[in-house]
């Protein structure tokens, strides 16, 4: 059984979907995903 994982990077879920990151981050702003900002520390 695969796990999937809780979140991805906009990069890895455009490779996933094959899809460029500007999609990924047009899908976000039209609320077509979900999406949270993260800070790194």
């Amino acid at each position: 059984m695969t796990q999937e994982k809780n979140f991805y990077l906009v990069e890895e879920l455009a490779k996933k979907l094959r899809v460029s990151e500007m999609t990924i981050y047009r899908y976000i702003k039209a609320r077509k995903l979900k999406a949270q900002n993260r800070q790194r520390v």
